[in-house]
């Protein structure tokens, strides 16, 4: 049992025994909820829910171990859980130079107010969202564990591990984290992830007074199911009238700071003249045109399916009673698909089309070097025509050989040394998501596999009578197309960084001192 402050209350519990002299079962169960501990203002609403990042999920697990002869041991395994909570709102730690707009567009308060160094209050644990981020998700999964002891073959077993797992989760999100209402996903089905894999694997794995080895076989499928959707708030019009106003105005004093200009660039046969006049008053003259639909959006799905195959090896040399070589290999098959449709909800396509219909008058009155950026604005990921309809398919499969070579040399009991190569192999992928350059969605949204090369050389040492233990190891890594989640503004986007090199060492200590109970130990890195 558990209790503590926000109302924490958990209970778990375990039951095991024999069923038989050959089958023995083992159960747990657990329980837990807790209030949330971040204090939410929800500005416009239509959130009610006052607090976030609670604790609400029950979970479930069963084994059963099968023994039906001294030579083999069966273990089956099942799991389930679910969790019903809110999650999760950023604390503002900084106030921008938006904050005028967002406080003044919402009803109660958009955003916490800057003081002199225009810093927020993270610790106050205050965060802004009118929108609710409510999150369901369900876990389970079922795997089978066979080993078999191989006499013929003398100190062999052969292991096979067989797994399928099923995620998945239904999601809202504020995604302007204010009080302002100015995009959200509502946690309606339409935004979300499923992962449905399947596994299977063979090992054969055994040693002789010389060696150790293994040998082995991976197989795997794994299918990723997203679901997006993305709205507009009853603030995103104006929100970005102001943003496009205040850049406007820094170039041209004379266009005002306004929450109308949309408007401006999206009238019906916009003129040069009538865009300056339109701009020159903050869209209370020669305005008229559309702005952004409440409550429209968009709605993408994606599926991906991955297929994966490897083969590998693993043997340790016993060259001496002092000296080890360790070879192991590996050589990977992956194959990546991903279907996408992307649409846009009715009328959201409008506002970017109208306002491409006038980059004409767009370009004349703001030059080459501006306008770019406004119909970049005004046709940004969610609201671009260009998706509309939208239907992409995009493959690719790769394989890879990775592996490594160790030598480890003992000179006593008390020092250990030792050199590795290693090369590593992370797959291929896409993102399930919308990317443009410009205005134009980008054909692809795959980024490469990513492989690294690292060396290694240290020591374990054991001294006085092992009251100290004392290893150091200098390492050095090259990675090549290293895969970076990265923000670009809009989204977050995994983009690979071409090569990055990291090198230094890593030394640590531990002293078991006379004193009993009293051990000092430290560290040391230095990359």
């Amino acid at each position: 049992m558990t209790f503590g402050n926000y109302g924490a209350m958990g209970a778990s519990g375990s039951v095991t025994g024999p069923i038989n002299d050959q089958v023995a079962f083992r159960l747990y169960a657990g329980r837990k909820v807790r209030d949330g501990f971040q204090n939410i203002d929800v500005g416009d609403g239509p959130r009610s829910n006052t607090d976030d990042a609670n604790q609400d999920y029950w979970t479930a697990r069963g084994q059963l171990l099968i023994l039906p002869n001294d030579n083999t041991s069966i273990r089956l395994i099942a799991d389930y859980s679910k969790r019903d909570e809110y999650c999760c709102i950023g604390v503002q730690v900084r106030t921008g130079q938006t904050y005028p707009f967002i406080d003044g567009l919402s009803v109660g308060t958009g955003q916490a107010p800057p003081n002199a160094t225009f810093s927020g209050l993270p610790f106050s644990r205050t965060g802004y969202s009118n929108r609710d981020d409510g999150q369901t998700i369900e876990d389970k999964g079922l795997s089978a564990e066979a080993n078999l002891d191989l006499n013929r073959w003398g100190d062999a077993t052969l292991t096979s591990i067989s797994s399928w797992r099923r995620w998945k989760s239904s999601l809202g999100q504020d995604i302007d984290y204010t009080g302002a209402d100015i995009n959200y996903r509502q946690q309606d089905g339409e935004y979300g992830y499923s992962v449905e894999n399947w596994t299977q694997e063979f090992r054969l794995a055994g040693a002789t007074d010389r060696l150790d080895w293994l040998v082995g076989v991976f197989a795997t499928r794994e299918q990723v199911g997203r679901t997006d959707s993305f709205y507009n708030g009853a603030d995103y019009t104006p929100f970005l009238s102001f943003l496009l106003s205040a850049n406007l105005n820094r170039a041209v004093p004379a266009f005002p700071v306004s929450g109308n200009d949309i408007g401006c660039f999206t009238r019906t046969a916009q003129t040069v003249l009538g865009l300056q006049q339109c701009l020159g008053t903050g869209g209370a003259v020669s305005g008229g045109g559309i702005g952004y639909v409440v409550g429209q959006g968009f709605r993408d799905t994606y599926d991906q399916t991955s297929d994966s195959v490897a083969l590998f090896t693993n043997n340790t040399f016993h060259l001496t009673d002092k000296f080890d070589i360790t070879l192991g290999l590996r050589y990977t098959m992956d194959t990546k698909s991903v279907d996408a449709l992307q649409t846009n909800t009715n009328g959201n396509s409008n506002t970017c089309n109208a306002a491409l219909a006038n980059a004409g008058a767009i370009g004349g009155l703001l030059g080459p070097a501006t306008a770019p950026t406004i119909l970049g604005t005004l046709c940004l990921p969610w609201v671009n025509s260009a998706f509309q309809n939208r239907v992409t398919h995009q493959e690719f499969d790769d394989s890879e050989v990775s592996g490594t070579v160790k030598a480890a040399y003992r000179f006593n009991d008390q020092l250990l040394t030792y050199v590795s190569y290693a090369r590593g192999y992370k797959g291929f992928g896409y993102n399930l998501d919308r990317t443009q350059t410009g205005i134009t969605p980008n054909a692809s949204t795959f980024f490469p596999s990513e492989t690294v090369d690292s060396y290694e050389a240290g020591f374990k040492a054991t001294l006085f009578d092992r009251k100290v233990l004392f290893n150091a190891t200098y390492f050095n890594q090259k990675v090549e197309n290293f895969q970076l989640n990265t923000f670009l503004g809009t989204a977050f986007t995994v983009e690979s960084i071409p090569e990055l090199k990291s090198q230094g060492f890593d030394a640590d200590f531990l002293w078991f001192t006379p004193i009993e109970g009293l051990s000092i130990s430290s560290g040391l890195t230095y990359t």
